[in-house]
């Protein structure tokens, strides 16, 4: 069913924010939590909603996140764009049914993901009266897009479905925000880094992301493949467990023993859930935490490397500067 016409209409840019940005401490009490010292603040409370979006550009990506709590009325979002862009959209919270310029009704739901092409225009999402929803997307030109994956090969099969004219879906489905995906998102949302450490940082979590939508897009075809209970039921456990030993080296057998799986069921029950392997998100939580600690204190690298379970300080500098695309001085000396 079409929502009303007469609906207040309420312009979310999706491209950057034409707003006056304000410092957190001019955000009402109820929101400062919400905003990334490193973003720029926009700010939007009317009879109809309250919208607090921020801005953060580093290298190809811009990361943009609006948190929107709507009132006693139902409203019309109209979601715009003045550049073509690909946005990789994350519905971290509520749910939306969007009217796109080119392509119809699109359902956007909590713990969902899509990347849309955009062209310049505008579209429409029709939200209830207190309806809230956190909207989370990481924005590339598509000639960005294609020249980064020049660089990281895994990228290269969802450019090539980006040129299609119009405004519309890449995904025709969207797929799943897993809990690998969660993790990287609220790394984001609660870095305190500003500056330069701010912007390495958050690069590699949105190209961690970018990854983990392309492998769930290369498998569209694939039937889902579906495990016993007793083994879906642990893979929560498998990554927490992960994050809490990023002092240890990696071991899929002790994992195994301590979810009393066997070594094989868990290792393909974790890849086709989280759309990587239990080693690489191991090494993607040591990193961030070497990160953490070469940006927060003045422990001495064979310190950071040996936290995380390396004992060869040369392997660790190569191996982090290859990660983050950065080196460790700069990272160091920079704010």
């Amino acid at each position: 069913m079409k929502a009303p016409s007469n609906l207040p209409r309420i312009p979310l840019r999706i491209d950057e924010d034409d707003q006056d940005f304000i410092s957190i401490d001019s955000l009402p009490p109820e929101y400062q939590h919400l905003a990334m010292p490193a973003a720029k603040i926009s700010f939007r409370s009317d009879d109809y909603v309250d919208i607090i979006s921020q801005t953060i550009k580093f290298g190809r990506f811009t990361l943009r996140t609006h948190e929107v709590y709507n009132k006693e009325h139902a409203i019309m979002l109209i979601p715009y764009t003045k550049i073509e862009l690909l946005a990789l959209h994350f519905m971290a919270g509520g749910e939306v049914v969007a009217e796109i310029t080119d392509n119809g009704p699109y359902m956007m739901a909590k713990r969902e993901m899509t990347l849309f092409k955009l062209e310049p225009s505008a579209h429409k999402a029709p939200m209830k009266p207190w309806d809230n929803m956190f909207s989370f997307h990481i924005n590339i030109t598509p000639e960005d897009l294609a020249e980064l994956a020049m660089e990281y090969p895994e990228l290269a099969a969802i450019v090539k479905k980006t040129g299609q004219k119009g405004s519309a879906p890449v995904n025709a489905e969207p797929y799943h925000i897993n809990l690998a995906c969660t993790d990287l998102i609220d790394a984001i949302c609660n870095c305190k880094f500003v500056g330069k450490q701010a912007e390495v940082f958050m690069h590699r979590c949105c190209l961690e992301l970018y990854f983990n939508f392309a492998a769930q897009d290369k498998l569209e075809d694939e039937p889902m493949r579906v495990f016993p209970l007793y083994v879906s039921e642990k893979l929560e456990a498998s990554i927490k467990y992960l994050i809490n030993v990023t002092n240890e080296k990696f071991s899929m057998a002790k994992m195994a023993v301590l979810l009393d799986l066997g070594t094989q069921e868990l290792r393909e029950a974790f890849i086709d859930s989280f759309f990587m392997t239990p080693e690489h998100f191991h090494f993607q939580r040591q990193m961030i935490q070497a990160y953490g600690t070469v940006t927060t204190s003045a422990e001495s690298l064979e310190k950071v490397c040996t936290s995380i379970a390396m004992n060869n300080v040369n392997e660790f500098t190569t191996l982090f500067e290859s990660y983050f695309n950065c080196s460790i001085p700069i990272i160091r000396n920079s704010q």
